[in-house]
C-alpha cells in the first residue's frame, strides 16, 4: 500500500479517536486528551480536498506546543462511481508546560477547525495503563552505599505477555545525574500459565552529581501491542505485506519497531507505561582533606619512556608518558598530576588526553600525560614518586595510587641551566592546596617559551623556531571534549571550587581549539563576555588575598562558558555545512530497544 494511502487510513480510523471535533471544513482529532509532561500526542486535521485551498497554519500551536513532526496525505475514494478526495495532515505535538492547554482554532485557507483542550500531567500522577496485555516496567538498584560521582548500576526490566509491534524507552534527563546504557540487552523467552512471555533487561550506569537524596524520575515505555480485540491480520503492520515479511520480524518482541503507525491504523493498541521513581541516598566526599574526589574501583599509575631505553644528556629533551587508569570512572573525572619541582631537571607538559572505555561491566577512565623531561646537569637525578588519592567504592576506604620514584643517569657537565623569573612564577603547587588540573595550558605556554630559549642557546636558531609555533594556528574544535569540560565546570561550580573551575575552563579552551590562555587577544575577539569573566576567575583562583568580586560567582562564569560553547558549536556547524552530517554528540533521551 502506498504511503499516501497509509496516512489516509490513519485519518479514517481516527474519526473515532478522542477529541474529534469539526468546524468550518476542517476536522480535528487527537490520539489522547490526557498526556504526561514530556510525552507527545498526535493531532490529525483533514477535509475535502476540493474545499481546502491551503495547508493548515501551524504557527498558533507553537505558543503551547512543540511541533515535533508533520506528515501529509491525499486519500482518494470511489463509491458507486462517485470520486472524492480528502487531504489529511498528521502533526506530532509535545506540550511545553503542565496544566490545561488548548489546541487553538487552526485555519487552512478559509477552512477552520475547532479548539481542543489537552490535560498535561506530572508523569507520576498519570494512571497506570488499564489496557489488557500492557507490558510491565520496573527499575532497581542493588542495595549499598553510594557516593557522589560514583558509578551506580541500575537495571531496567520490561516484561510483556503480548506481542509488541513497537517499543521505545525514554529515560529522564537532569543536571543532578548522568544516566547511560551499560552493555547489551538481556532477552529471556519463557511462559506463564502456558502463555508466552518475553523479558528484556537493560543495564544503566547512574552518576549522581550532588550528594543528598536523589530521585530518578520514572522511565517511560511507549509501545504498540497487538489489539486485544484481534483487529487486523498483520501484527507487524502494513510492512508485513512486504516481500519477506516485516524487516523488524527478528525483534524479541515479535515485530518491535515494525510500524509506528500501526496502533492508530487498527493494527494494534498504543500504550504508555512508566516505572516507579527510584530514590537513592547519595553520600558526599568522605575525605576531610581538600582535594580532587575520585571514586573508583581501582586506580593504577604507570610510566614509560619514548624511546624505551633513552640516553639522558644534559639539555636534551626525552619524552615520558605517564598513564592513569581508573576502573569505575570516566575520563573527565581524572585530575591533573602534581609533578612538583625536581632538582637537576625541568619537566614540561606537552599534551594530555583523557578517554573512557568499556571494562567488563563497568567503565574505565584512561588519561595519558606526555612530558618533556630536560636534564639541566650531568650525574644522577631522581624523579620523585607521583601520588594520586582516590576513594575505593568497593571497600569505602581512602587509598593512594603511587608511581615509584625513578633515578636516571645523565651525561654532561654538572652545570645547571640558569634559572629565569618565568620559571619561579609557575612553581607547581601540591595537590592538597590546588587539587584539580590547575592552569596547565598557562604553565605550558610560559614554560615552553623558557625551554625554547634554552635550547636555542645550545643548539641554534632552528630548534628555537621549532618550539615557537605561531599562536594563530588553531586546532580543530573537539565537541566531545568541550562537553566533558562543561560537565566538569558544572561540578566545580556547584562545589564552589574555583581552582577546579579554572582547570575545567582551560580544558574547554583546549577542546575549543584556542591555543592561548584566557588573556589572549583571540579569546577576547571571539568571546568577549567569557574573556571578561575569565579575568575575574583567575584572580579568585590564584590570588591569596583576592576579595570577592561583586556580581561574579562560579555559576555566572559557567553561564558565560556555556554561551561561548554555543557560539563554538555554531562555528563548527558552519564550517562543516557542505560535508557529511555528524552523528549525535551526546546521548539522546530515547533509545530504541531491539534484539
Amino acid at each position: 500500500m502506498p504511503a499516501s494511502g497509509l496516512i489516509g487510513l490513519v485519518f479514517a480510523v481516527a474519526l473515532a479517536a478522542p477529541g474529534l471535533v469539526g468546524a468550518a471544513g476542517l476536522d480535528a482529532s487527537v490520539t489522547t486528551q490526557q498526556v504526561a509532561d514530556g510525552d507527545t500526542l498526535q493531532l490529525m486535521l483533514g477535509g475535502d480536498a476540493a474545499e481546502l485551498t491551503a495547508a493548515p497554519d501551524l504557527a498558533p500551536l507553537r505558543a503551547d506546543f512543540e511541533v515535533v513532526a508533520t506528515g501529509q496525505s491525499r486519500q482518494t475514494r470511489i463509491v458507486n462511481g462517485d470520486r472524492s478526495e480528502r487531504l489529511v495532515w498528521l502533526i506530532t505535538l509535545r506540550p511545553k508546560s503542565r496544566g490545561t492547554l488548548t489546541i487553538p482554532e487552526l485555519y487552512a485557507g478559509s477552512a477552520s477547525s475547532a479548539a481542543i483542550e489537552i490535560d498535561v500531567r506530572d508523569p507520576a500522577d498519570m494512571p497506570e495503563s488499564v489496557v489488557a496485555g500492557a507490558p510491565e516496567i520496573s527499575v532497581t538498584a542493588a542495595p549499598g552505599n553510594y557516593y557522589v560521582q560514583q558509578e551506580i548500576p541500575i537495571t531496567l526490566r520490561v516484561t510483556s505477555k503480548t506481542s509488541l509491534q513497537s517499543a521505545e524507552i525514554v529515560v529522564p534527563d537532569s543536571r543532578d545525574f548522568l544516566l547511560s546504557p551499560n552493555g547489551p540487552d538481556r532477552i529471556e523467552h519463557g511462559s506463564e500459565n502456558g502463555a508466552p512471555i518475553v523479558t528484556v533487561e537493560r543495564d544503566y550506569l547512574l552518576r549522581a552529581q550532588t550528594s543528598g537524596t536523589l530521585t530518578l524520575p520514572p522511565i517511560r515505555l511507549n509501545a504498540v501491542i497487538d489489539d486485544p480485540a484481534g483487529r487486523g491480520r498483520f501484527t507487524g503492520g502494513p510492512f508485513q505485506a512486504m516481500p519477506g515479511g516485516s524487516p523488524f520480524a527478528n525483534s524479541p518482541f515479535a515485530g518491535m519497531m515494525a510500524d509506528p503507525l500501526a496502533a492508530i491504523m487498527g493494527r494494534g493498541t498504543e500504550v504508555t507505561v512508566r516505572s516507579e521513581p527510584l530514590t537513592l541516598k547519595i553520600k558526599a566526599d568522605p575525605s576531610t582533606e581538600p582535594g580532587w574526589f575520585l571514586p573508583a574501583k581501582a586506580v593504577q599509575i604507570s610510566a614509560q619512556w619514548e624511546p624505551q631505553s633513552p640516553t639522558f644528556t644534559a639539555g636534551e629533551a626525552v619524552t615520558r608518558v605517564i598513564q592513569v587508569l581508573a576502573i569505575g570512572a570516566t575520563g573527565v573525572q581524572l585530575p591533573d598530576l602534581d609533578i612538583g619541582a625536581v632538582d637537576g631537571v625541568r619537566i614540561y607538559l606537552d599534551d594530555s588526553d583523557a578517554r573512557t572505555v568499556r571494562a567488563g561491566d563497568s567503565n574505565a577512565a584512561i588519561r595519558e600525560f606526555r612530558y618533556s623531561v630536560v636534564p639541566t646537569q650531568g650525574g644522577s637525578v631522581t624523579l620523585p614518586e607521583i601520588r594520586l588519592n582516590w576513594f575505593n567504592t568497593d571497600t569505602e576506604t581512602q587509598q593512594t595510587a603511587v608511581l615509584p620514584a625513578q633515578r636516571i643517569e645523565v651525561l654532561g657537565p654538572a652545570a645547571p641551566l640558569a634559572p629565569t623569573p618565568e620559571m619561579t612564577a609557575v612553581e607547581p603547587t601540591t595537590v592538597e592546596t590546588l587539587p584539580p588540573a590547575m592552569s596547565l595550558l598557562h604553565k605550558r605556554l610560559i614554560a615552553a617559551g623558557v625551554l625554547a630559549a634554552a635550547i636555542g642557546a645550545l643548539f641554534g636558531i632552528k630548534a628555537l623556531r621549532a618550539r615557537q609555533a605561531p599562536s594563530s594556528d588553531r586546532r580543530p574544535s573537539n565537541p566531545e571534549r568541550r562537553a566533558q569540560a562543561l560537565r566538569q565546570a558544572d561540578m566545580a561550580a556547584r562545589s564552589g571550587n574555583v581552582q577546579a573551575l579554572y582547570a575545567a575552563a582551560q580544558a574547554w579552551l583546549m577542546a575549543e581549539g584556542t591555543t592561548a590562555t584566557g588573556q589572549s587577544n583571540d579569546l577576547q575577539a571571539r568571546y568577549p563576555d567569557l574573556a571578561k569573566s575569565w579575568a575575574v576567575l583567575e584572580r579568585n583562583a590564584f590570588a591569596d588575598d583576592a576579595a570577592p568580586t561583586a556580581g561574579w560567582s562560579p555559576d555566572t562564569f559557567v553561564t558565560c562558558l556555556r554561551r561561548a560553547d554555543k557560539q563554538a558549536a555554531k562555528i563548527v556547524r558552519g564550517r562543516k555545512r557542505s560535508g557529511p552530517k555528524l552523528g549525535p554528540l551526546y546521548r539522546t533521551d530515547s533509545t530504541t530497544m531491539a534484539g
